[in-house]
């Protein structure tokens, strides 16, 4: 009996660790998911999927299933990348694609017949393009181009039109909330006053990060997810 029960608890701690990895990875990465037809428009099965992200070389494989679709998740940020799409009747190549943190890129393609590689199809759009409504997103050019006197995030987060920072000790108030509701992360990781001790929200006096070594932020206005919780005002990551 005493075994049994050790098994039930070792099982609950290896799930609990596998959800809260799978989360963490959402909020680090990017994914690429589409569906794949041949040259006659039907389903492309077993077709093998390249993903090249080109500043680093570095390759990412999977294959459509038997519905033509496919996915790749933990992709890095950024890009551009490049993926080539190899099925029996024909290829397919997309070039210069950008993936935008915790986002899932759509990729649609329909393969062009081997003997005729020369006209180059891109579909697909980003899910998210600058700044939509209350939720923004910059990239490394936003924040490298945005004007800062403290290098802090916060400097880059006030882009948005529902963001307001006091000049005096730094507060970032969101839609009117408490300073103290924001939820701010960094590769994941919670970098939140949990003490109460500053008045900047940080657990430290300066920003826990660089704008330097950051290559996207993110902020959500009370967003409406499953995942989110622990805060009320704007979910900020980086």
């Amino acid at each position: 009996m005493k075994t049994q029960r050790l098994s039930l608890i070792s099982g609950a701690v290896i799930l609990a660790l596998g959800l809260s990895t799978s989360v963490m990875a959402d909020d680090t990465s990017s994914a690429i998911r589409g569906s794949i037809s041949s040259p006659t428009g039907a389903v492309s099965a077993d077709a093998k999927v390249e993903i090249l992200h080109v500043p680093s070389g570095t390759k990412t494989f999977t294959t459509t299933n038997e519905s033509g679709s496919f996915s790749s998740k933990g992709l890095r940020v950024g890009g551009p990348y490049t993926v080539k799409i190899t099925g029996k009747n024909g290829i397919s190549i997309h070039k210069d694609l950008y993936l935008s943190l915790g986002e899932t890129f759509r990729l649609n393609s329909q393969l062009e017949p081997a003997q005729e590689i020369e006209r180059i199809s891109i579909t697909g759009s980003r899910i998210i393009s600058g700044n939509i409504g209350s939720n923004s997103y910059f990239g490394a050019d936003d924040i490298t181009n945005s004007p800062s006197f403290n290098r802090d995030i916060k400097d880059v987060v006030r882009n948005n039109p529902l963001a307001v920072l006091s000049s005096k000790d730094g507060e970032l108030s969101v839609a009117g909330t408490n300073p103290r509701f924001n939820s701010i992360s960094v590769d994941g990781i919670g970098q939140n006053d949990d003490f109460g001790l500053n008045a900047n929200g940080y657990p430290t006096t300066r920003s826990p990060i660089s704008l330097d070594a950051l290559e996207q932020v993110t902020i959500d206005v009370t967003p409406f997810n499953a995942k989110d919780s622990g805060f009320q005002g704007a979910k900020i990551n980086a």
